[in-house]
């Protein structure tokens, strides 16, 4: 895009009008799913998307922008709303003009009728390994929620597992933890895999772009251990107990075999913001450790769950979505947002270029007695669809407000050529 144009984008009304006519199909179908207008027929092509839309969010302190259902009060109200996510809301009055999100999006006769906007107070957006020693043990999150198996269960997950099950904690050989999603295959082939996140299982590998190079940052390599459960949590009081009485050993129980990098950027270097889909990776399974039953994907509380098929993400806004997750448990949330843009910091707070844009993001709610569907332990869970029990995206950020960002699993499983076990 030539200069003189992204001049014209010095507002985040400009910003928000610009992204909105870049993503009218995507609006349009989620009208359609919220029954708020008619099948579009022929939708204009998406243009590229201006860098300066980007760089205008950022400095007025937006995190995310994404498309999905109004929040009102703690209220969801199902219509079609531009959902700008920001770490906290300031008063109107505070902000200068040119940092004011607009009540709405003009429309036009490309991309249909004025949207909604939607302000969210997200709070800080991050992945959620669990590396904190002074969380271990914070089993009451499942008392609160109601649950007698969450309550009763929740330490299990923590603990030694042989065979290995979904849901259950995982970690490289770093002082930090996440979960075991599911297991997989590479498509055509026998071996069976864990899937987590890269940040889980590789510690976080970058790819960091620099003047006229790229260079690889990744605090695991290939090849290494993996462990069940994570090395944070074999030092706990009632797992050391386990130990004692024979329970599993704390040992590598896979090797990490890939995990694509997350696109990031050297402070000072131009270019537009590298797009990321996914924060995903594979740990090759030892056999002695691998799940004994066939079909293998069957998650604590939940039961069998059947293979993934092909889905449009908006048929999954408004719908039920449950995980089973190393720290929380088994929780059940809603989808709130289907395409949407988020910036998540892996690395330096407040340093753009280390944050990685993820792009064509799910966004999941809490819901019922749960205080939360996702803390700090559970990046790496499965996320499967309630109603069909299909799974649909895998859990790796989120924030102490609420809000729960997910992998749309199509995307985990084509970056890796997975397929179900």
């Amino acid at each position: 895009m030539s200069k003189a144009k992204a001049s014209k984008i010095r507002t985040v009304a400009d910003a928000l009008s610009v992204y909105y006519r870049s993503h009218a199909e995507a609006v349009g179908r989620l009208r359609v799913e919220l029954g708020q207008g008619p099948p579009r027929v022929a939708v204009p092509a998406a243009p590229k998307i201006d860098p300066s839309v980007y760089r205008v969010l950022w400095a007025a302190g937006v995190s995310g922008i994404g498309f999905g259902i109004k929040e009102s009060e703690g209220n969801l109200i199902p219509i079609p709303a531009a959902r700008v996510y920001v770490g906290c809301k300031k008063p109107m009055s505070s902000l200068e003009r040119s940092l004011r999100v607009p009540a709405q999006i003009p429309g036009s006769e490309a991309v249909g009728p004025p949207l909604d906007t939607d302000v969210v107070a997200a709070g800080a957006l991050r992945p959620l390994p669990d590396s904190d020693p002074g969380t271990r043990g914070d089993s009451d999150r499942g008392t609160r929620s109601g649950s007698d198996w969450l309550a009763k269960d929740l330490a299990l997950l923590r603990g030694p597992i042989r065979p290995l099950h979904a849901g259950c904690s995982v970690g490289p050989p770093l002082e930090l933890a996440g979960t075991l999603g599911c297991f997989v295959c590479k498509r055509g082939a026998d071996d069976v895999y864990l899937l987590s996140n890269n940040h889980v299982l590789a510690g976080g590998r970058l790819r960091i772009h620099s003047r006229g190079a790229a260079r690889d940052e990744s605090p695991v390599p290939d090849g290494a251990p993996i462990s069940q459960p994570g090395r944070i949590d074999s030092s706990e009081p009632y797992i050391l107990d386990q130990l004692k009485h024979g329970a599993a050993e704390n040992q590598p129980v896979a090797e990490l075999s890939a995990a694509p990098p997350i696109l990031t950027r050297d402070p000072g270097v131009a270019g537009a913001p590298l797009e990321n889909r996914v924060d995903a990776a594979i740990a090759l399974v030892d056999t002695p450790t691998a799940p004994s039953q066939s079909p293998i994907y069957t998650l604590p509380g939940f039961g069998l769950m059947p293979p993934p098929s092909p889905y449009d993400r908006t048929q999954l806004l408004y719908r039920a979505v449950g995980k089973v997750g190393r720290t929380t448990g088994s929780t059940i949330g809603i989808v709130v947002d289907v395409d949407a843009r988020f910036w998540i910091p892996y690395g330096a707070p407040n340093d753009y270029d280390r944050y990685g844009l993820f792009v064509a993001q799910l966004v999941v709610l809490p819901v019922g007695r749960a205080p939360d569907f996702s803390a700090a332990g559970d990046s790496g869970s499965a996320v499967f669809d309630l109603r069909s029990r299909q799974l649909v995206g895998l859990l790796f950020a989120g924030s102490d407000a609420g809000y729960t960002i997910v992998n749309p699993i199509d995307a985990v499983f084509d970056a890796l050529h997975l397929e179900l076990a």
